[in-house]
Protein backbone atom coordinates (compact mmCIF):
# COMPACT_ATOMS: atom_id res chain seq x y z
CA UNK A 1 0.00 0.00 0.00
CA UNK A 2 2.66 2.39 0.67
CA UNK A 3 4.13 1.67 -2.82
CA UNK A 4 1.38 2.30 -4.59
CA UNK A 5 0.77 5.57 -2.25
CA UNK A 6 3.99 7.05 -3.11
CA UNK A 7 4.06 6.24 -6.85
CA UNK A 8 0.45 7.82 -6.57
CA UNK A 9 2.11 10.92 -5.14
CA UNK A 10 4.92 11.25 -7.69
CA UNK A 11 2.62 11.00 -10.58
CA UNK A 12 0.40 13.69 -8.69
CA UNK A 13 3.31 16.18 -8.76
CA UNK A 14 4.99 15.53 -11.85
CA UNK A 15 1.13 16.60 -13.49
CA UNK A 16 1.09 19.38 -10.87
CA UNK A 17 4.31 20.86 -12.00
CA UNK A 18 3.91 20.67 -15.60
CA UNK A 19 0.57 22.29 -14.62
CA UNK A 20 2.57 24.69 -13.00
CA UNK A 21 5.05 25.61 -16.12
CA UNK A 22 2.64 25.96 -18.63
CA UNK A 23 0.61 28.22 -16.14
CA UNK A 24 3.50 30.46 -15.54
CA UNK A 25 4.23 30.21 -19.58
CA UNK A 26 0.70 31.56 -20.28
CA UNK A 27 0.77 34.10 -17.67
CA UNK A 28 3.51 35.64 -19.14
CA UNK A 29 3.03 35.75 -22.69
CA UNK A 30 -0.65 37.07 -21.91
CA UNK A 31 1.38 40.11 -20.15
CA UNK A 32 3.88 39.99 -23.31
CA UNK A 33 6.73 39.48 -20.77
CA UNK A 34 9.72 38.02 -22.25
CA UNK A 35 10.64 33.64 -21.81
CA UNK A 36 13.01 32.86 -23.60
CA UNK A 37 15.93 35.14 -26.11
CA UNK A 38 13.43 38.58 -25.65
CA UNK A 39 10.61 36.07 -27.57
CA UNK A 40 7.06 35.81 -25.78
CA UNK A 41 5.11 32.66 -26.54
CA UNK A 42 2.06 34.24 -28.49
CA UNK A 43 4.81 36.06 -30.65
CA UNK A 44 4.30 34.72 -34.09
CA UNK A 45 7.84 35.47 -35.03
CA UNK A 46 9.09 32.51 -33.25
CA UNK A 47 11.68 31.83 -35.74
CA UNK A 48 15.47 31.10 -34.60
CA UNK A 49 17.45 33.85 -33.68
CA UNK A 50 20.67 33.65 -35.12
CA UNK A 51 23.44 35.93 -34.69
CA UNK A 52 25.64 35.40 -37.98
CA UNK A 53 28.70 37.81 -39.47
CA UNK A 54 26.97 40.25 -42.09
CA UNK A 55 29.96 39.36 -44.20
CA UNK A 56 28.61 35.54 -44.82
CA UNK A 57 25.20 36.80 -46.17
CA UNK A 58 24.18 37.31 -50.04
CA UNK A 59 23.96 40.51 -51.62
CA UNK A 60 19.79 39.76 -51.16
CA UNK A 61 20.27 40.11 -47.56
CA UNK A 62 23.27 42.84 -47.63
CA UNK A 63 21.00 45.65 -49.28
CA UNK A 64 17.91 44.32 -47.72
CA UNK A 65 19.59 45.28 -44.31
CA UNK A 66 20.73 48.35 -45.93
CA UNK A 67 17.07 49.01 -46.49
CA UNK A 68 16.19 48.81 -43.55
CA UNK A 69 18.99 51.00 -42.10
CA UNK A 70 17.61 53.90 -44.67
CA UNK A 71 14.35 53.89 -43.26
CA UNK A 72 16.08 54.41 -40.17
CA UNK A 73 17.97 57.45 -41.59
CA UNK A 74 17.10 59.92 -38.93
CA UNK A 75 18.14 57.97 -35.57
CA UNK A 76 21.59 56.33 -37.91
CA UNK A 77 22.29 57.80 -41.21
CA UNK A 78 21.47 57.61 -44.88
CA UNK A 79 23.73 54.73 -46.62
CA UNK A 80 24.35 54.51 -50.64
CA UNK A 81 25.20 51.10 -51.37
CA UNK A 82 28.74 52.33 -52.00
CA UNK A 83 28.80 53.89 -48.55
CA UNK A 84 27.37 50.95 -46.88
CA UNK A 85 30.25 48.30 -48.77
CA UNK A 86 32.43 50.39 -47.55
CA UNK A 87 31.44 50.54 -43.58
CA UNK A 88 31.29 46.74 -43.79
CA UNK A 89 34.62 46.08 -44.70
CA UNK A 90 35.95 48.76 -42.22
CA UNK A 91 33.94 46.85 -39.41
CA UNK A 92 35.54 45.49 -36.42
CA UNK A 93 32.42 43.31 -36.17
CA UNK A 94 28.89 43.31 -38.31
CA UNK A 95 26.45 40.97 -37.16
CA UNK A 96 23.06 40.30 -38.20
CA UNK A 97 20.06 38.15 -37.52
CA UNK A 98 18.30 37.09 -40.80
CA UNK A 99 16.70 40.68 -42.34
CA UNK A 100 15.63 41.87 -39.27
CA UNK A 101 18.55 43.07 -37.38
CA UNK A 102 21.84 44.10 -37.52
CA UNK A 103 24.74 45.90 -35.43
CA UNK A 104 27.98 47.39 -37.01
CA UNK A 105 31.18 47.92 -35.00
CA UNK A 106 34.39 49.80 -35.40
CA UNK A 107 37.79 49.68 -33.59
CA UNK A 108 40.51 52.62 -33.26
CA UNK A 109 42.39 50.78 -35.96
CA UNK A 110 39.19 51.48 -38.51
CA UNK A 111 39.73 52.98 -41.91
CA UNK A 112 36.73 55.16 -41.57
CA UNK A 113 35.85 58.55 -41.29
CA UNK A 114 33.08 60.05 -39.68
CA UNK A 115 32.47 62.78 -37.00
CA UNK A 116 31.12 60.61 -34.22
CA UNK A 117 33.96 57.81 -34.10
CA UNK A 118 36.29 60.32 -34.32
CA UNK A 119 35.60 62.08 -31.64
CA UNK A 120 36.18 58.43 -29.54
CA UNK A 121 39.55 58.13 -31.53
CA UNK A 122 40.81 61.31 -30.37
CA UNK A 123 40.20 60.50 -26.62
CA UNK A 124 40.15 56.76 -26.04
CA UNK A 125 43.90 54.61 -27.17
CA UNK A 126 41.37 51.26 -27.39
CA UNK A 127 38.01 50.69 -27.86
CA UNK A 128 35.24 49.38 -29.45
CA UNK A 129 32.60 51.95 -31.15
CA UNK A 130 29.04 50.70 -32.06
CA UNK A 131 28.83 52.67 -35.61
CA UNK A 132 24.74 51.77 -35.55
CA UNK A 133 22.11 49.05 -34.63
CA UNK A 134 19.09 48.97 -36.40
CA UNK A 135 16.07 46.58 -35.68
CA UNK A 136 13.00 46.23 -37.52
CA UNK A 137 9.70 47.07 -36.16
CA UNK A 138 8.22 43.65 -35.70
CA UNK A 139 11.19 42.44 -33.19
CA UNK A 140 11.29 45.76 -31.48
CA UNK A 141 10.85 45.54 -27.39
CA UNK A 142 11.79 41.93 -27.42
CA UNK A 143 15.22 41.77 -26.65
CA UNK A 144 17.03 41.58 -29.85
CA UNK A 145 18.79 44.46 -29.37
CA UNK A 146 20.39 43.28 -26.11
CA UNK A 147 21.16 39.98 -28.01
CA UNK A 148 23.30 41.78 -30.35
CA UNK A 149 24.69 43.87 -27.74
CA UNK A 150 25.51 41.20 -25.87
CA UNK A 151 27.52 39.16 -28.66
CA UNK A 152 29.33 41.71 -29.13
CA UNK A 153 30.40 42.95 -25.74
CA UNK A 154 31.76 38.58 -24.93
CA UNK A 155 33.51 39.08 -28.35
CA UNK A 156 35.49 42.53 -27.37
CA UNK A 157 36.62 40.95 -23.65
CA UNK A 158 38.03 37.79 -25.20
CA UNK A 159 39.66 40.23 -27.32
CA UNK A 160 40.86 41.95 -24.60
CA UNK A 161 38.64 45.19 -25.17
CA UNK A 162 37.68 47.00 -21.76
CA UNK A 163 35.73 50.21 -23.35
CA UNK A 164 33.01 50.23 -25.37
CA UNK A 165 31.10 53.80 -27.20
CA UNK A 166 28.29 54.87 -28.81
CA UNK A 167 26.25 57.99 -29.42
CA UNK A 168 22.67 58.90 -28.58
CA UNK A 169 20.52 61.55 -30.63
CA UNK A 170 20.02 64.61 -28.36
CA UNK A 171 18.40 66.52 -30.49
CA UNK A 172 16.12 65.00 -32.54
CA UNK A 173 15.82 63.19 -29.17
CA UNK A 174 15.98 59.26 -28.86
CA UNK A 175 14.36 58.35 -25.31
CA UNK A 176 13.77 54.78 -26.22
CA UNK A 177 17.34 54.40 -27.24
CA UNK A 178 18.68 56.50 -23.81
CA UNK A 179 16.84 54.09 -21.47
CA UNK A 180 18.07 51.22 -23.58
CA UNK A 181 21.69 51.82 -23.05
CA UNK A 182 21.17 53.17 -19.64
CA UNK A 183 19.99 49.78 -18.66
CA UNK A 184 23.13 48.01 -20.11
CA UNK A 185 25.01 50.38 -17.95
CA UNK A 186 25.94 52.98 -20.71
CA UNK A 187 27.29 56.22 -18.74
CA UNK A 188 27.28 59.94 -20.40
CA UNK A 189 30.94 60.80 -21.66
CA UNK A 190 30.09 64.25 -23.83
CA UNK A 191 28.26 65.63 -26.58
CA UNK A 192 28.90 67.68 -30.04
CA UNK A 193 26.90 69.19 -32.65
CA UNK A 194 27.66 67.54 -36.10
CA UNK A 195 28.90 69.56 -38.71
CA UNK A 196 26.72 70.09 -41.55
CA UNK A 197 24.01 68.42 -39.66
CA UNK A 198 21.03 69.78 -37.51
CA UNK A 199 21.84 67.12 -34.90
CA UNK A 200 23.53 67.14 -31.82
CA UNK A 201 24.56 63.90 -30.06
CA UNK A 202 25.54 62.72 -26.83
CA UNK A 203 29.12 60.25 -26.32
CA UNK A 204 28.29 57.19 -24.48
CA UNK A 205 30.74 54.59 -22.51
CA UNK A 206 30.41 51.11 -21.13
CA UNK A 207 33.11 49.55 -19.41
CA UNK A 208 33.61 45.93 -19.90
CA UNK A 209 36.18 45.31 -17.11
CA UNK A 210 35.00 42.88 -14.29
CA UNK A 211 32.98 44.90 -11.50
Amino acid sequence: MMKGYQANRRHSSRIWGKFRVIWWARSRAKRQEPIFGGITLNDRVMTKLNITPLAAQGVAVREALRMLNNANASETSFLSPEEWESLLAATYSATCIGRQAFLTALDQDADYEGQNFAWFRDRFPRFIYIDRIVVADALRGKGVGRLLYDHLFGRARAAGYDLVGCEINFSPPNPGSDAFHTRLGFVEAGHAALSGRSKTVRYFTKSLRPC
